[in-house]
Parts: structure tokens; C-alpha cells; sequence
């Protein structure tokens, strides 16, 4: 990557990560420092909680001159069925957390990234969701998600300071596997049935583009194009068209024979096994809407580089997935 892409942002006094030991807050870190960032501080929940603005406001020290450039608040609950269920730890994940972030933020007077989620929408109808649609959550997780978005928005008007919410969906690690990719192959590596809705639709994006992305959004000077007391709200997703859970399982696992049939690993009779008996199944879920089709044209307003497609991005999830496994000769009973 060439430095002079970066130049505005290797000037940076810092950049504030709470949620830095959560997956996405890690691969931001580690994204930004090959990127050439400098002080960046990637807090924990012990070292900061985003909930508590007084907790975070103690990592003033931290920077030279007592505040950092910038706010990324990657602390969040994700475990979306369990928000039905513990709904005072999605409240304090989803609502609280961004609230403690923006508060520091607008104290600062330092811009804020936030992430939030497709599951702020309702999930009906097949067309693209633009940033500007409405949001209407049917689920806990999406109606905390929402709450948060609210908080950051409300703050940072008041405060006349800066913010760009980010919505993403259908995360997982490249690197890994980890999130959906690993679910579809531990479950054939098992040889369990698998089952997949054919009616939930989107775009899966890896915690590498999406850190990638904003690394470079920071990076390139973002903050410039973005306006006083107007938060920004944008979508998004790797190119590539929109997929159902079923054909994205099917991608997956299919690619996973394909490898395994070439490393003759005979590993490679589980996935098509799998494949051939997977199943569809449609699905009427609040907690998990259909249609998460996002549009991402807002991207193109940022100073950031873009990612490849998700399509690669599976591919090589499901690569690395398998890697190890080849690597050491793993055979199933």
C-alpha cells in the first residue's frame, strides 16, 4: 500500500478501539498497525468500558495532547438469540456502549465510528435497503442495535461533533472460518444433517474487509467529509451479488470438497456427503429478517480502499479453515 495514500492519517496523535479484544476490534488493530498507524490503543472491557464514559475518558493519558483523532466503538453483543432472552446484556452491549462512546467522543471532540447491524430493518420485501430507509427491528437484538444508532446520533447533535455509523452484516473471519463458514464445515465434518433457510438473503462481509475498510477510511482523512452535528449513516458489504444462507452453505461446501479432493485428504467425502443431503427449509424469524440485501453506493464517498469480493473472501475462509486439518492428517471415524 502506498504511504502516501495514508500520509493525513500517519500524522494521527491516535486511534481509540473500545471492544479491542473482541474480533472485530483485533483485526482493526492489527489492520491498522500494518497501515502504519501510530498509537493506537485497543482497549478491553477491563481496561475500559464503553458503557462507563468515565472509564474510557482515563485513556486520556494515552494520547499525546489528551484526546485521540478518532472513537471506534467496537464493543457490541452479538449473540442475537440470546438478546431475546438476556435482554439487560444486549441493552448494555448495544445501547449503553455506544452511548459511553459518543459521550467521550463529543468530549474529546473527536470523530466516532460505530458499528451497527442489517437487523435494524424489518426484513421484508426484496429490494435494496438504503441508509435512509426507515429502520423497523422485529427482534431484540435488532431493536438494541437501533437504540444504540439512536444514542450515537442524538449525542453527537448536541454536541455539534462528528460520527459515521457503519452497518454491517453476516460477519466472519477469513482467517479462521470463524462465524458461518465454520459452523457449515464442523457440522458435515461431523456428519450431521445440515439444514438452511432459503429465504434470508445477503451479503457476507469478513472482519478483515470491514477493519480494512475502516482502517483506510481513517487513514485516507475521512474525517473531512464529514459534517459537524450531521452524523453519517452508510451500509456496509463486499461486492458481489446477494446470496441465501442455503446457496452460501452451498458455496461453502463445495468449495471444501473441491480442496480437499485435490489434497487427497479423504476428508473430502464428508462435504460431499453434506452437499448432497443438505436441505432447504423457508423460515419466518423476527429476530432474524429476510431481507438484509444492503446498498453500499455511499461507500464511494470515502476516502477508503475497497475489498475483494465476498465471494473470494468465503473461499478463502473455508481454505484456511482447512489448512490445519490437512496439515496434520486429520481423518473422521
Amino acid at each position: 500500500m502506498a504511504q502516501g495514500l495514508f500520509r493525513e492519517g500517519l500524522r494521527m496523535s491516535g486511534i481509540l478501539i473500545l471492544g479491542g479484544a473482541g474480533r472485530l476490534g483485533r483485526e482493526l488493530d492489527k489492520t491498522l498497525h500494518q497501515l502504519g498507524a501510530r498509537n493506537v490503543v485497543a482497549a478491553s472491557r477491563a481496561e475500559a468500558d464503553a458503557a462507563d464514559p468515565a472509564s474510557v475518558l482515563k485513556l486520556s493519558n494515552r494520547f499525546p495532547g489528551g484526546r485521540p483523532n478518532w472513537v471506534v466503538c467496537a464493543a457490541a453483543w452479538s449473540d442475537v438469540p440470546r438478546a431475546e432472552v438476556d435482554k439487560t446484556g444486549a441493552f448494555r452491549g448495544n445501547v449503553l456502549a455506544p452511548r459511553g462512546a459518543a459521550l467521550a467522543a463529543a468530549h474529546w471532540d473527536a470523530p466516532l465510528l460505530h458499528y451497527s447491524s442489517d437487523y435494524v430493518f424489518s426484513g421484508g420485501g426484496r429490494r435494496l435497503l438504503h441508509s435512509d430507509l426507515r429502520p423497523k427491528p422485529q427482534g431484540a437484538y435488532g431493536r438494541t442495535k437501533l437504540d444504540g444508532e439512536r444514542e450515537v446520533l442524538r449525542i453527537t447533535r448536541k454536541a455539534l461533533g462528528k460520527a459515521l455509523i457503519v452497518r454491517a452484516g453476516w460477519l466472519y473471519s477469513e482467517a479462521t472460518g470463524e462465524g458461518f463458514p465454520k459452523k457449515v464445515l464442523e457440522r458435515a465434518l461431523s456428519g450431521k444433517p445440515i439444514t438452511m433457510r432459503t429465504n434470508q438473503f445477503g451479503r457476507p462481509s469478513s472482519y478483515e474487509s470491514l477493519a480494512f475498510w475502516s482502517a483506510s477510511m481513517m487513514l485516507g482523512g475521512a474525517e473531512s467529509s464529514l459534517e459537524k452535528g450531521v452524523p453519517e449513516v452508510l451500509h456496509f458489504a463486499p461486492p458481489g451479488e446477494t446470496v441465501s444462507r442455503y446457496a452460501l452453505a452451498k458455496r461453502i461446501l463445495s468449495r471444501a470438497a473441491e480442496v480437499s479432493e485435490k489434497q487427497g485428504s479423504g476428508l473430502d467425502i464428508f462435504f460431499t456427503n453434506a452437499l448432497i443431503g443438505m436441505k432447504g427449509f423457508r423460515a419466518h424469524q423476527k429476530s432474524q429478517p429476510e431481507n438484509c440485501r444492503l446498498s453500499c453506493e455511499q461507500l464511494a464517498f470515502f476516502n477508503a480502499s475497497y475489498c475483494y469480493s465476498w465471494q473470494e473472501s468465503v473461499d478463502k475462509s473455508v481454505d484456511n479453515f482447512l489448512l490445519p486439518r490437512f496439515a496434520i492428517g486429520e481423518t473422521q471415524d
